[in-house]
Order: C-alpha cells, then sequence, then structure tokens
C-alpha cells in the first residue's frame, strides 16, 4: 500500500513541476526565427547602397525586412537562425534594453520607410529614411558615418528624418515592430519588421460563428428536403 500511495504524490509533484516549466518556458527559451535573405526589394540604391525594405523569409513567410545595421553585411541568399525580440523586451536585441530609446527611434522611422513620401527633392525618398535609421545605432567605434555616404538633398532629408525620429518616437504604439537579431550578433545584419495588424478575436469569433450557423442551416434544409423525398 505505501508503494501504490506514493506513485499519485510522486506523479503529482512530477505535473506541478511540469506545469512550472511550461510557465517559465518564455524566459528561459528565447525565441527563434529561421531566415533566408531573398530580394533587395523596390527602393534601388543609395550612396552605392541597397536601401530597404528588402525581402526575407521568415520561417518560410516572405515578409519586408528593414535593416538597422550598418556595419555588418548581409547578401542575397544568405541563411542564418536569428533570435526574436519584441520592444517590450530587448534583452535578445544586438544592442540590448539600455538602448531602447534608440530602438523606438527605429522603430518609429520604419514605419515610415514601409510607406515613404513619393516626392521629397529630387531625392530617395525611403533612401533617406534608411539612412537616418543607420545613423541611430552609428557605433563610432567603428569610424563609420552612414551619413557620410550621402550628398546634398538626400543627406539633408536623412538629417531632417533622424531629427523627427528624435523628436516624435516617445508615446508610439509599436507592438507591431519585431525585431531579428542574428544568434552570433553578427553578421549577417540586424533587421527588423512591421507586421500586419491581425484581425481583432472578436470579429474573427463572430466570422465563426456565422460559419457554423451557415453551415448548420445547409444541414437542417438538406434534411428537410431528404425527409419530403423519403415520405
Amino acid at each position: 500500500m505505501k508503494c501504490s500511495e506514493a506513485k499519485p504524490r510522486k506523479r503529482g509533484w512530477w505535473c506541478c513541476a511540469g506545469v512550472a516549466l511550461l510557465c517559465c518556458a518564455p524566459s528561459l527559451f528565447a525565441e527563434q526565427a529561421n531566415m533566408v535573405l531573398t530580394g533587395v526589394g523596390d527602393n534601388g540604391v543609395l550612396g552605392g547602397i541597397y536601401v530597404g525594405p528588402y525581402v526575407a523569409t521568415v520561417n518560410g513567410v516572405t515578409t519586408d525586412v528593414i535593416c538597422d545595421d550598418f556595419v555588418d553585411e548581409s547578401s542575397v541568399g544568405e541563411q542564418w537562425t536569428a533570435n526574436v525580440s519584441t520592444m517590450s523586451n530587448l534583452a535578445q536585441a544586438k544592442w540590448g534594453s539600455s538602448a531602447s530609446q534608440q530602438y523606438q527611434q527605429v522603430a518609429w522611422l520604419s514605419l515610415q520607410l514601409m510607406n515613404p513620401p513619393t516626392s521629397c527633392g529630387n531625392a530617395n525618398c525611403a533612401g533617406d529614411i534608411q539612412y537616418a535609421i543607420w545613423e541611430v545605432f552609428d557605433p563610432p567605434s567603428f569610424g563609420v558615418d552612414p551619413f557620410d555616404y550621402l550628398s546634398g538633398q538626400d543627406k539633408t532629408n536623412a538629417k531632417w528624418w533622424l531629427n523627427q525620429a528624435q523628436q516624435n518616437y516617445a508615446g508610439v504604439d509599436y507592438s507591431n515592430i519585431v525585431i531579428y537579431t542574428p544568434v552570433n550578433g553578427g553578421p549577417p545584419q540586424e533587421f527588423v519588421t512591421v507586421k500586419t495588424p491581425e484581425p481583432p478575436l472578436v470579429a474573427l469569433l463572430t466570422v465563426n460563428l456565422f460559419g457554423i450557423l451557415a453551415l448548420l442551416f445547409a444541414y437542417r434544409r438538406r434534411r428537410a428536403r431528404l425527409q419530403l423525398a423519403l415520405s
């Protein structure tokens, strides 16, 4: 009897431990994604460098990606594993949680880059925003200044965009921003994505409910017709 009584207790202990492990799993195991850079996008070259958004697959899904890393390099066809971060949890991001303000500036500029102006004084509008993004994380220790690659109106515009980001980044909803950081810190580069808003849960439930009701109605009509035919 002692053995048969001991087993349930042991099994219950392991169940509790399993539940605790599942609850802690998000903090114990960082989310990762498999990435492949598949294209350079449609915004051309500025300062001798392709500007974003680029095209990649993230876990097999084609996605527009924006580079926030000027020093490292990526090439089309390159594959890697990335840690996944959100704006509320930057622990796995390249520059970490201490750079939260800079990441917010990058996020603000990324939102603009997804829908850039169509005219900006005979300059590459999207490219100017991209260079402003690169300037946010310009590492002085490398002696590289992205703005040095620009001239004329493009350089003026890029500085304007950076100034706008520094003034307007606070208080914006960045819940649709996701950051993908190579597990080895780079290269390849760190990329940012702007997720398409998902339909609200209530709306999805409503659509599903109407679908079920429609199927039920069709089934009842078919059953009624069958009964009439048999009678």
